[in-house]
């Protein structure tokens, strides 16, 4: 299983996720072909590793004809550290973005920041009774990445949020506390804050900002 990693599970993720939910019906060999050749350009794309066409093309004829100069084996490692590489840069790349828009954003009117290094904006006040650390709230909120991309929304699923503030990412739940019922805020949780370099959040890269806009309905039992 490990051996075929990064591109068997990708193909196979890829089916399982609606790459053929529609009924396709392929009326010959060439087109299944093709589709699979789609699939494997894009995971190949999505991995972030430059691929020579020339030696692609012959790696791939020759493993399909069983004649690959280079055991499997090999060849998962090649592209396992080829991948851990583009992982590293993506990892700095995006630490240092982070820290550029933390600094930027923490000049503007009306961002305050903790002591922890949370930043968040004052939207509406609220009149109602802070959230303590061991609160369950009701919430509705947008998370974003700071480039806009919205990666989770209570508002458009059209129904609040109940939320436990001891199961949540650090930074939320100091935002939380800062909160009152029936006020509204925008947070800006830093990396280490939030999911940091070893996210598991498909749709978030690691050592990435979260931008919270975020409703305080009620706190449970209060």
């Amino acid at each position: 299983m490990q051996k075929r990693i990064w591109l068997g599970l990708v193909f196979l993720a890829a089916v399982f996720q609606g790459a053929f939910a529609q009924d396709t019906n392929f009326s010959s060999d060439k087109e299944l072909s093709y589709a699979i050749g789609v699939l494997l350009a894009k995971s190949i794309q999505d991995s972030g590793i430059t691929v020579e066409y020339k030696s692609f093309s012959e790696g791939l004829k020759n493993a399909l004809d069983g004649k690959a100069k280079i055991t499997e084996e090999t060849a998962f490692e090649l592209v396992q550290t080829a991948m851990e590489s583009v992982m590293s840069k993506q990892k700095e790349e995006n630490l240092k973005k982070s820290s550029q828009f933390l600094t930027e954003n923490g000049k503007k009117k009306g961002i305050l920041t903790t002591r922890s290094g949370l930043q968040y904006e004052v939207i509406d006040k609220g009149a109602g009774a802070h959230p303590k650390k061991d609160s369950i709230v009701v919430v509705h909120y947008v998370g974003s990445l700071i480039d806009g991309t919205v990666f989770d929304s209570s508002r458009e699923r059209e129904e609040p949020a109940t939320i436990p503030l001891e199961q949540v990412i650090p930074g939320w739940a100091e935002g939380m506390q800062l909160m009152r019922v029936g006020g509204r805020a925008k947070f800006f949780i830093p990396p280490q804050l939030a999911y940091g370099e070893a996210t598991s959040v498909e749709e978030i890269p690691p050592n990435s900002v979260l931008v919270f806009d975020v409703e305080l309905l009620e706190i449970e039992g209060e």
